[in-house]
């Protein structure tokens, strides 16, 4: 059998261009999904008792929208709409959404799946029970894609634009504007830092490093651009999202960069978030048993002899303090745990002022 012989002609991305920005109005889409997702309250450092205490403070007409927010995912087709306009102010934001027909707004508003997915999105849009079928297929195990696609595909394209403009201008007006100049200080401060930083590094190191020194994000072809947003509301969590060409990380400030001027008794966040986690007898099981193998999350409910979900709350706690990570056949420790937990502590009781 003749052997075959290829001539490559094709050129190999050896990596992405890196972008770091961020806006007041990513920072009140991700407000948006926090108070909507209240699974998440106990691992955020902002905990359930801040939330709650928003929450009593709003309006019954804005509580009205979050709740719509809540059942229907809106927030991800908002933090969408802010990425595609790219506006940078409430108020322009709210005139381009003015703007857009009805079916273009539903079109923008889908999650992106990726090019092949395109011209299905369209016809779900139009009412093509079939594209929404093949797009449900495609999003089978999803969190919150099932839902968002099923209501993006029924809902009229007026009522989307309708509870996408108040629920930003009572957000903005009840929530946001109390905080608008210190929060603007602290992403403007994070931004500088990591702009600083981006000189220094390659593209796949630094994002590595603004993403807490985690695995990073290697190349891959269809992604030429990687954009990293600054967020508070989140933290200590980084939120992914992909955008034609790009993949989006929202990721948390420094501790640094919430404060003017250094606070020596302050202690750094991922500091108390590991030891947060570790106080407490059911993690500490959960980290012996993966100090000795991967395990699933059904295997160690059965020998933790607790419920699904429970597992699974002490499992989300242990991964925001980045002790637990996932590996390919379940839950496995961080590379680098045991590592730099008492070395992180030695430096905040040594740390003097300036």
């Amino acid at each position: 059998m003749m052997e075959m012989k290829m001539i490559d002609t094709t050129f190999a991305r050896s990596t992405y261009e890196v972008t770091v920005d961020g806006s007041f109005l990513y920072e009140a889409a991700l407000g948006i999904a926090v108070i909507t997702y209240p699974e998440i309250h106990p691992s955020l450092e902002r905990d359930g008792r801040y939330w709650k205490k928003v929450k009593e403070g709003l309006s019954e007409e804005l509580k009205t929208e979050l709740a719509y927010a809540q059942e229907h995912n809106t927030w991800k087709v908002l933090l969408d709409l802010i990425a595609e306009s790219g506006c940078r102010k409430s108020d322009s934001f709210a005139a381009y959404v003015e703007e857009i027909g009805a079916d273009e707004l539903k079109e923008r508003a889908f999650p992106y799946l990726g090019v092949q997915w395109e011209e299905k999105t369209k016809r779900a849009v139009r009412g093509d029970d079939d594209a929404v079928q093949k797009l449900l297929n495609a999003v089978d195990g999803h969190l919150f894609f099932p839902g968002l696609i099923r209501y993006l595909a029924e809902v009229d394209g007026d009522e989307l634009r309708r509870h996408i403009l108040k629920l930003t201008e009572r957000w903005f007006r009840e929530v946001m504007d109390h905080t608008l100049d210190e929060t603007e200080q602290i992403l403007n401060r994070d931004l500088e830092a990591k702009r600083a930083m981006q000189d220094r590094l390659d593209p796949e190191a630094f994002v590595t490093w603004a993403l807490g020194g985690e695995d990073g994000y290697p190349p891959e072809p269809s992604v030429t651009n990687v954009l990293l947003v600054p967020q508070v509301s989140y933290r200590p969590w980084v939120i992914q999202a992909e955008r034609p060409g790009t993949k989006v990380f929202f990721y948390p400030v420094a501790d640094e960069s919430l404060l003017e001027a250094d606070d020596v008794y302050k202690p750094p966040m991922m500091l108390v978030q590991k030891y947060k986690a570790l106080g407490d007898e059911t993690r500490l099981r959960i980290v012996k048993h993966l100090s000795e193998s991967e395990l699933s999350l059904k295997e160690l409910t059965e020998l933790l002899g607790m419920g699904k979900t429970t597992v699974h709350h002490h499992l989300r706690m242990l991964r925001s303090a980045k002790i637990v990570r996932t590996g390919e056949k379940g839950y496995r420790l961080a590379d680098n745990f045991p590592g730099t937990e008492a070395g992180e502590l030695e430096g905040y009781l040594a740390w003097k002022e300036r």
